[in-house]
């Protein structure tokens, strides 16, 4: 139940994080929103995770690093693939062993 409460508790952290960010850009241009936004774009973990570290629990701030990690690279990588076609994947693959020869 406290997990739950937890994760509830910090959607509406998001969400205003969020608001903030994207006012921000829209005062100040793309260029700062697009920093602020790679900038607070994980407070929200890095609040959990200082919370964790005071608590001795370690594992937990791990386990959330690795996976933030891990779905920061799934996400980068997998989204470029969203918008290739078979046929794309294919001619890259043919390339790709006509050059390994």
């Amino acid at each position: 139940i406290s997990c739950l409460q937890n994760f509830l508790a910090l959607i509406p952290l998001a969400l205003l994080l969020g608001d903030v960010t994207e006012d921000l850009a829209v005062r100040f241009g793309d260029t700062v929103g697009g920093l602020l936004n790679a900038t607070f774009g994980n407070v929200v973990e890095m609040i959990l995770s200082i919370a964790a570290l005071r608590q001795g629990l370690y594992t937990v701030v791990s386990s959330s690093l690795l996976g933030s990690i891990l779905s920061n690279l799934l996400l980068v990588l997998g989204e470029p693939w969203l918008g290739v076609s078979w046929h794309d994947v294919l001619l890259l693959l043919s390339v790709c062993a006509s050059v390994q020869q």
